[in-house]
């Protein structure tokens, strides 16, 4: 069976497609301690970490876990990334239902406990969003309650520049609270992980998609590394480039989780449970919880 890609949403282009309290926001480089929402891109599907290893949140000081908020309770939904004190930066296809309540944490490893909590007022999705291309622009912005308290443990992210392309071989982290296992065997994992893949080439990865309903866009970028994956629950979380400091992408869509097999063999994929072929966009958390066990799709 192919290895299938991971796909992201490409940070460094600039567009301004979000508005927000009568103002637009730029999505331009958005450098650490900025004050206004800016930047955005994509990268892998909404998936778990497979793969991976454990990491702490005063290292991935940015991270946010982005949940459903019932009551006194919270159910993580996505990932995410601190822009600024008031507003986070996730994937669109994650806050399909707006009659809940979208809760977000920072500031703790664990996605149950400590750090921050505080509540999702605005939820800013490019008007361009699954209009072009299905899961194209797959970006969005949310205003929270209140200003978050930076800290050693929050931190805002730093985007990469305008325009920067992406070169194939480039070496990236995926962080995220997802599943660790494409079956859904192992228990969720409570703590914040990551792993390490590699960016690939641009044309080979639209060429591997060509055959399916989604398209690979300008505003996309593929990733791949055998048996190391973003998993069901990863999706809205960063695609980040250590060696730079910067956010390259965001976690988006793919076809199954860490699967591996030969390059040269034609795209086949199927789900675990209901043995269709056909790519997907990653499941968030709560879906994946609805339906079952299952490869890494939504």
């Amino acid at each position: 069976m192919l290895f299938k890609y991971c796909v992201f949403v490409a940070l460094a282009w600039a567009a301004q497609v979000i508005v927000a309290e009568h103002a637009v926001l730029n999505l331009r480089g958005h450098k650490r301690g900025h004050k206004s929402a800016a930047a955005v891109a994509a990268g892998l599907g909404s998936m778990k970490i497979v793969g991976g290893l454990s990491t702490s949140i005063v290292k991935r000081a940015f991270m946010a876990n982005v949940g459903i908020a019932k009551g006194n309770t919270f159910t993580p939904q996505c990932g995410g990334t601190i822009l600024d004190k008031r507003h986070i930066l996730s994937a669109a296809h994650c806050f399909k239902d707006r009659k809940v309540t979208y809760r977000v944490r920072v500031g703790s490893s664990q996605w149950a406990s400590g750090g921050q909590l505080v509540d999702v007022t605005k939820i800013y999705v490019p008007s361009q969003y699954n209009k072009a291309a299905a899961y194209d622009y797959d970006v969005a912005v949310l205003r929270v309650s209140k200003d978050l308290v930076l800290g050693q443990a929050v931190k805002a992210v730093t985007l990469v520049p305008v325009g920067q392309k992406v070169v194939a071989n480039t070496e990236i982290t995926l962080i995220g609270w997802g599943y660790t296992d494409a079956l859904h065997s192992e228990p969720l994992p409570s703590a914040l992980r990551e792993v390490k893949i590699e960016t690939i080439d641009q044309t080979e990865c639209e060429d591997d998609y060509s055959g399916f309903d989604l398209t690979v866009t300008d505003r996309m970028l593929c990733g791949m590394r055998a048996e190391k994956d973003s998993c069901q629950g990863d999706s809205g979380g960063p695609v980040f480039n250590d060696k730079t400091g910067q956010q390259m992408g965001i976690i988006s869509w793919g076809m199954g989780c860490a699967q591996m097999g030969s390059r040269e063999s034609s795209p086949t994929w199927r789900t675990a449970t209901s043995g269709t072929s056909s790519p997907r966009p990653r499941r968030t958390r709560r879906e994946a919880a609805r339906r079952g066990r299952g490869a890494c799709t939504r």
